[in-house]
Order: C-alpha cells, then structure tokens, then sequence
C-alpha cells in the first residue's frame, strides 16, 4: 500500500512538471587569444513549482564543465544538462528561401521581356513581308506609297528601339540572377551543422516573469591586436589606433552583441595549478627588421648585451600561444572593452575591429646604414610604450595620410624604448665612397699592409633641422694573422666587440656634413682576406 502511494505520488510529481521552450540570446562574448566566452539572457514565464528549461540552438559540442548558470531570486538550479540536436535545419534557410523567391521572380521577368521580344520581331518580319507584297500585282499610286511608306518607317523604328530596349534589360537581369544562383550555391553547400541543447529543471517560487542567464566556453574563436601607427609631426605625438582581429567558427552568428577582449588565459579546470620553479638565463635580443633593413636594438636597450628571460620548466607551458596573439603569459592581463555593439558571423576570415585610441609621446631621428643602402629611413622611438598598452603585433604605418608599410612589433624583448621605421624619406641625402688615395695595399717583409678609407656624406633638404644616426662598421679578425687597427673614426662611437661606428650627426636645413671612417688591416702576403 505504501509503495502504490509513493509511485503515484512520483507520477503525479512528473506529470505536473512543467516543460518549456525558452529561446536565448547572446548578449556579450568575452574573447581570449585562445577561445571566448558567450554569455547568454533569456526570459520566461516561471510557473511555481518543478519545470524543465529546454534552450536550443546554441553552438554545437558544448563541453559540461564550461557551463554556468545563474539564477534570478524566483528560482533556484536543480539539475543541468547539454545535448545536441542532430535535426537542426541549415542555419541560413531563411537566406536560402529569400534568395530562391528573388531567383524565381526574376527568372519571370527575363520570360516576360523574351516573349515581347519574340512578338516584335514577328511584328517586323509581317511589315517586311507586306511590303514586298505591296505593288506585285497592281500599280501603286503616288499618295498611298508614301502613305504606307510612312507607318511602315514609324512602326519599324518603334518596334526596333523596343527590341533594343528590352534586350539590354534582359542583359541586367541576367546579371542579377547570375549573384543570385552563386550566392544561392555557396549557402546551400553549408551543410546543416548540429546544434547544442541546454536542458534545466528548476525549482520556481512563484508565476512571475523571470530571467536566466548563461555562459558556454568555446575553443573555436582567438583575437590578436594589430594597429596603425600615424606620424603627423616631429613635434606631436604619435597617433594610435587598436584594431582587434577576431576569428570566430563557432558555427553560430554573435549577432549585436558586446565584445570584450581579454589578454587572459581561461582555465576550464577547477583543479589548482601547481607552482613549479623558475630558472633565470641569458638571451641575445634579436635586431629589428624593418623596411628591408636591420635595425639595431642596442640604442633601445640600456642595459647590458644580453637581456634576461624566464624560462619556465613545468610541461604545461609547453602550448605556447600562437605567435599572432601577440601576448606572453608574463604580461598582465588587460581587458578592452568595444564601445559599440557588434555583428560577427561565424566565418573562416577574421573580422577587423577597432576598440581604442589613443596619442603617445616619441623621439623622432633619422637612421642609415650607408654601406647596405643609401637610404634613409625615419625611426620613431616610444620610450614609455608600456604606458600604451601594446603587445606584440603587425602595426600599419603612416606618414600623415600615406601609407609606408608594416613593422612587427615585438614587446617581448622587454625593451625601454620599441623603435619604429616610418620609412624612407628622399629628402636626407646620404653617400658612402671609397677614398682612393689612401686605400692602397702594400708589402712590409712577410706582411700585407691594406688601408681602407671611406668618406660618407649626409645632407638635409629639409625645410627644418633633423637629427640623423650613421652606422658603419669595422670589420673583426678571428684570426690572430690578421690585425685591424682603427685610424680615425671622425667623432664616432665604436663598439670593439661588434666592431659597429655611429655617429650622430645634427644638420641644419640645406646643411651638409662629412665623416670619414679610416682603419688599417695587417694580415701575410702570401694569403687574401674577404675584405670588401
């Protein structure tokens, strides 16, 4: 008697839940450099007392341990599951019927005008005919010729210009309908994807107006920053743009919804991670690459030649994120905010979108290395760069209005001051030329003597002083046979250990200067050297 009770009880329980269809938005997506958070809204109508949430079309694979839902006072979480619905149409249907309907009416029309087409043709072969007809048998008089001259001329003229008319209409529409069957082709061959289901049996306190709220994680979305980078001056600041390059596959369209960039790394997991040491070591920096030549780092970087880096030891470390994202996992975590709502479809291009400006304060000097190529190239250096939140990353330079190129930054360095090559301005002359009277080569017992001399010359036809960096070099023996002796440097600085000259040079507008770089080679007559 008590167990029929009890199972009567159950099924009354059962047959008085209540299931509803409740359909979710996403109303913000918080994207990492690897994944994103979609957070979803929904509202529904609770009834007091046990009910079942059925949530469709949601992003397909959602994984269990990334869900998390929160509930209004109404209401309270009993149980959570996910599902996948196999039986989803394609999700652009709605597309696809438009976009047949526009295919059919448009196929009518091309029919219409063919068919006018048709009957004016035959309308000009019957004038044809009845005017070679006319005049066969019987003589025509005078009046009746001109006469039928007349409506014969008016009819074939009007009947030809409509043909005209209609052809070229024809021509368009054919156009039209030739976009519309691709575009018709390409979404019908995007097969229907599944779709995730989020099940949720609820406790509700009262028939009252409710709202839910949700997150998934997904895997199947990144960012990285890029930016433009604008000179407008040598005395205003640089002008900053942020761009956010955001690819999202989730096979779902983020429909107006705000963004949030994230620099973090999401962890799924709720174990704690374990703390493994740290070991300290030494690297080279590596020179900046821009505009075809080699910028050096060692006027950016105070310290000494070689910087000191983390290498970290546990396996975990080993994903690495994907150089494009721009972002160490040393760095602090930084989140931006987009100012206005946005539309991603889900797509295997990345969507472009700026989230930021701002101004920042840099030196400005020219740079050349005269012996690789004699141009010269304007650099920007940003010492308080971190000020401006930059990670590393392709940034679009401008000179004013014009686009000069791409550089790649690279904050990783840990630099004070990042450089930027703005490009080459023609308007700084610099010439490197062999002077030959002193380069000569001569024999001293059972040694080769060889003097090098070169003279470069800089001029500024600048309306406006500059500042301008030369580089040369020195070479360097690793033979103990071969000696280098430095003869005059002409005022510059010469790095013994990569055998580097600068010289930095202040030019008035239309001023011209010139230094020389002089050094003598020692090495045995009877062997040759690849100097150059």
């Amino acid at each position: 008697m008590l167990f029929t009770l009890l199972l009567l009880g159950t099924t009354c329980f059962l047959s008085a839940q209540v299931e509803k269809k409740v359909q979710a938005k996403i109303d913000q997506v918080i994207v990492y450099p690897i994944g994103a958070q979609l957070e979803y809204i929904a509202d529904f109508q609770a009834q007091a007392g046990p009910m079942t949430l059925v949530i469709p079309n949601l992003l397909p694979n959602i994984s269990q341990e990334s869900i998390r839902v929160v509930s209004d006072p109404n209401f309270s979480i009993v149980n959570v599951q996910v599902s996948t619905d196999y039986l989803t149409e394609n999700p652009k249907s709605d597309e696809i019927k438009q976009l047949k309907k526009q295919v059919e009416e448009l196929t009518f029309k091309i029919e219409d005008e063919e068919i006018m087409i048709k009957v004016n043709r035959d309308k000009i072969d019957f004038l044809n005919q009845n005017k070679q007809l006319s005049g066969k048998n019987d003589p025509i008089s005078p009046e009746n010729f001109k006469q039928m001259n007349q409506i014969y001329g008016s009819n074939l003229e009007a009947l030809t210009l409509d043909i005209q008319k209609r052809d070229r209409t024809v021509k368009k529409y054919r156009e039209e309908l030739d976009k519309l069957n691709n575009q018709l082709g390409t979404l019908t061959r995007i097969p229907s994807t599944p779709s995730g289901v989020l099940t949720l049996t609820i406790q509700a306190k009262a028939n009252k107006s409710s709202k839910l709220s949700f997150s998934v994680y997904t895997h199947n979305a990144s960012w990285y920053p890029s930016y433009d980078i604008k000179f407008v001056g040598f005395d205003k600041p640089l002008e900053i743009t942020y761009y956010a390059n955001i690819l999202q596959q989730t096979q779902v369209d983020w429909e107006k919804v705000s963004i949030l960039l994230s620099t973090a790394q999401p962890q799924l997991s709720a174990q704690i991670p374990t703390l493994y040491p740290y070991f300290l070591s030494f690297v080279t920096p590596q020179p900046m690459v821009v505009g075809g030549a080699i910028m050096s780092n060692k006027a950016a970087s105070p310290r000494s030649k070689e910087e000191i880096t983390f290498e970290f030891s546990q396996e975990s470390f080993d994903e690495a994120i994907p150089e494009t994202s721009g972002f160490s996992q040393m760095e602090i975590i930084k989140e931006y905010k987009v100012a206005a709502r946005q539309t991603i479809p889900s797509s295997p291009k990345s969507m472009l979108i700026s989230y930021g400006e701002t101004k920042v304060d840099a030196s400005f000097e020219y740079q050349a290395v005269p012996k690789l190529s004699e141009k010269v190239y304007l650099i920007a250096k940003i010492h308080d760069w971190k000020k401006a939140e930059l990670a590393s990353g392709v940034a679009k330079l401008f000179m004013e209005n014009s686009y000069v190129g791409e550089s790649r930054l690279n904050t990783g360095q840990y630099q004070d001051t990042l450089q930027l090559s703005f490009g080459v301005d023609h308007n700084v002359i610099v010439k490197r030329e062999r002077v030959e009277n002193y380069s000569e080569k001569t024999i001293i017992g059972s040694n080769r003597r060889e003097n090098a001399s070169y003279k470069i010359t800089v001029r500024n036809n600048k309306s406006y002083p500059i500042n301008i960096m030369i580089a040369d070099q020195v070479p360097i023996s690793k033979v103990g046979e071969i000696s280098v002796d430095v003869v005059d440097l002409d005022g510059g600085k010469l790095d013994k250990e990569r055998g580097r000259v600068e010289w930095n040079l202040n030019l008035n507008s239309n001023e011209m200067k010139v230094v020389t770089l002089k050094y003598t080679l020692k090495y045995p007559k009877d062997k040759q050297i690849n100097h150059y």
